[in-house]
């Protein structure tokens, strides 16, 4: 079976969406650190808020992690939450 008939396959499955989820990957603080650290990245010659914003993201992408179910453990229900929109997970 070739890559164009597992596509169709999927497809008609209505499994055709290829999405990568950052969150799959968290399974331990150190891993939702790495991914905060990653959208802030460390500077040494920058003001200490940076760490605290990969501190405060890594406390959100635990929290989704967490609370939300399996289908909203996404970025966007971090940003969500990271902008207090995200009440309801």
């Amino acid at each position: 079976m070739g890559t164009k008939s597992i596509h169709c396959v999927l497809r008609l499955l209505g499994r055709a969406k290829h999405r990568y989820n950052p969150l799959a990957q968290v399974r331990t603080l150190a891993d939702a650190r790495s991914l905060a650290e990653q959208m802030f990245p460390r500077d040494p010659n920058a003001s200490p808020i940076n760490d605290d914003a990969a501190g405060f993201l890594t406390a959100v992408i635990l929290y989704v992690k967490h609370m939300a179910p399996a289908q909203r453990q996404t970025m966007t229900a971090v940003c969500q939450s990271a902008s207090q929109k995200g009440r309801y997970l």
